[in-house]
């Protein structure tokens, strides 16, 4: 800090920050006492001092300690630079999706200029020390700097603003769960864990939330962990239907991946409540012939057939059958499927 900021800082005007600082070390050390435990020989000045930089940083390039203060929401090792670039005013106020949607249309010739941006900032945190940064584009920051960032924001900042930003990049980067993101959905699901079991309390937080659960539900579902991917679709799926309502598009695909999770656990009665529920809706909604439908119809086929009801299975599958061949054309992949 001295040495960034020399000649204009001398080491009698630090320890007078130093000292202005302690003051608050008592209620800064509070917060998480048990997390500082961990840290054995770590005296409390350790903390005042990066108490200190940190307020340097948000004062000189306020972006900068903006990055800080998301990166601290993620493990804090194997950050994927990915996720860093949303960190900004615009990014962190941004409650609502039409609000997101705006400012993205209105940025998109942005992106350059964006990530020299970014660079600087994280030229910084590394010129203090903060944090490193690999070829690979990952990113590192030591435990205490983690837990003494989260101390300042609590302290300090906005904590639930952080909290906010996180769940929304976290939505909207953890993969589907498809064989194909099979590395990256386990390279972020360290990241993620710590939210998934804790309901925000925004409703455009928790739909961001539920985008979350359903994707790492599936995930699980895709590896072979169906309990773990049974209690993360319930929950997506029961709060889907609390919020949007029973018929919404995400409900319905909340409670069909839940169907999944019971069929591939044998649970065929149960499987076969959600999926005729599921199926009528869609029918309903969308119509017979819709691809979401039509989807529907073949996954409770083959329930029925996993249940021995050969004769409702057949006809099920052969009225779906008709439709994608009027709908799609005889030749078409899904047709051929069916």
């Amino acid at each position: 800090y001295i040495n960034r900021r020399s000649p204009r800082v001398t080491t009698t005007s630090y320890l007078s920050e130093f000292r202005k600082s302690e003051k608050r070390r008592d209620s800064l050390l509070r917060s998480d006492k048990g997390d500082l435990g961990r840290h054995d020989g770590v005296s409390n000045s350790v903390v005042v001092t990066w108490q200190v930089t940190f307020e340097q940083i948000r004062q000189e390039q306020p972006r900068a300690a903006n990055l800080l203060s998301l990166m601290s929401q993620f493990q804090a090792q194997n950050i994927p630079e990915s996720m860093l670039h949303s960190y900004g005013d615009d990014d962190v106020t941004a409650d609502d999706q039409s609000d997101r949607d705006d400012w993205n249309a209105e940025n998109v010739s942005d992106e350059e200029s964006e990530r020299g941006d970014f660079e600087n900032d994280m030229d910084t945190l590394r010129g203090y020390s903060l944090v490193t940064l690999s070829t690979a584009g990952l990113c590192e920051m030591h435990s205490l700097v983690q837990f003494c960032t989260r101390s300042w924001i609590l302290e300090s900042g906005d904590p639930a603003r952080w909290r906010r930003l996180f769940m929304k990049l976290a939505a909207d980067h953890f993969p589907s769960g498809a064989f194909e993101t099979w590395g990256s959905c386990q390279s972020l699901l360290p990241h993620v864990e710590s939210v998934l079991s804790g309901k925000p309390r925004g409703q455009s937080d928790v739909l961001d939330w539920t985008e979350l659960l359903t994707n790492v539900s599936q995930y699980m579902l895709m590896i072979g962990e169906y309990s773990r991917a049974e209690v993360l679709g319930e929950e997506a799926a029961q709060t889907r239907k609390n919020i949007l309502g029973p018929d919404h598009p995400d409900t319905l695909t909340s409670m069909a991946n839940l169907a999944s999770t019971y069929c591939n656990q044998d649970r065929w009665d149960e499987a076969e409540k959600l999926e005729v529920e599921v199926m009528e809706t869609r029918k309903a909604k969308l119509g017979a012939d819709h691809p979401d439908t039509l989807n529907s119809m073949g996954n409770l086929a083959f329930t029925w057939h996993s249940q021995g009801r050969q004769k409702d299975a057949l006809a099920l599958m052969q009225d779906c059958v008709h439709l994608r061949q009027k709908k799609l054309g005889h030749t078409h992949p899904d047709t051929q499927s069916s």
